[in-house]
């Protein structure tokens, strides 16, 4: 297996374990009184999704086609303000991987084998949500973002192998739609034994300009450029 497959998918277990655990110290602030249920307040979040990224580089396009390819996010983050104005403050990181059969894009020599690329999105934003009300069904919300993406690109079955960085923001929207609604006791009874809050279905489209990269202590934007469209759905839970 691919070190890098290897690499997204321990960090991602490690990640899910840890969740519950910074969840626990919560679970004492819920509890169902003679004025009736209070919830936890809200702290921070985690969410994970699957969407898919459009690479706008053409020298990316030309090697591996300019379809969107298939992309896993995780996301843990903390929030500082959560009373009409939800605000968060996010870590994320992604993973994708895709073939090609052309050329190596950084060099241009010519491949007689197919290609790799593996992309490793990390991202830092600042959400923006309207949450007026309590238990409101959809939260919109907006943010930018700063964005670093780690790249490695090699000849599949080994051989030559070449990788770097770029750096970048981005500007995002969407919404997060309430699942709490569906089944009200179940949801109350969740924040009361686990600390969570909220939990979210996630609708996502984000756009990024990362092409900066440094060389000689200058930065330069020559080269593979990693920003484009992305479009993402998933869970997010408050806690």
């Amino acid at each position: 297996m691919d070190w890098t497959m290897k690499t997204f998918r321990t960090l991602l277990i490690a990640t899910l374990m840890t969740a519950p655990l910074l969840a626990a110290p919560l679970t004492a602030e819920a509890q169902v009184s003679e004025r009736g249920y209070e919830e936890t307040p809200k702290r921070f979040t985690t969410g994970l999704s699957f969407g898919a990224l459009w690479l706008d580089d053409t020298n990316i396009q030309a090697t591996y086609t300019s379809k969107g390819r298939f992309m896993t996010k995780l996301t843990l983050g903390v929030v500082p303000w959560s009373r009409f104005v939800h605000v968060e403050i996010n870590g994320s990181f992604g993973f994708l991987q895709f073939t090609g059969t052309q050329t190596f894009i950084d060099t241009g020599d010519d491949s007689a084998d197919s290609v790799m690329m593996t992309i490793f999105p990390f991202n830092v934003d600042l959400l923006i949500g309207v949450d007026i009300f309590e238990e409101q069904p959809v939260v919109p919300y907006g943010g930018v973002g700063f964005a670093l993406t780690l790249w490695r690109e090699n000849e599949t079955g080994g051989g030559d192998v070449w990788n770097g960085d770029r750096l970048g923001g981005n500007v995002f929207f969407g919404a997060g739609i309430l699942l709490d609604s569906l089944e009200r006791n179940r949801a109350q009874h969740l924040d009361v034994s686990t600390g969570i809050n909220d939990a979210y279905l996630t609708l996502e489209g984000r756009w990024a300009n990362v092409k900066t990269q440094f060389r000689d202590g200058s930065p330069t934007t020559d080269g593979l450029g990693f920003g484009g469209w992305s479009f993402h759905a998933g869970l997010k839970l408050v806690y």
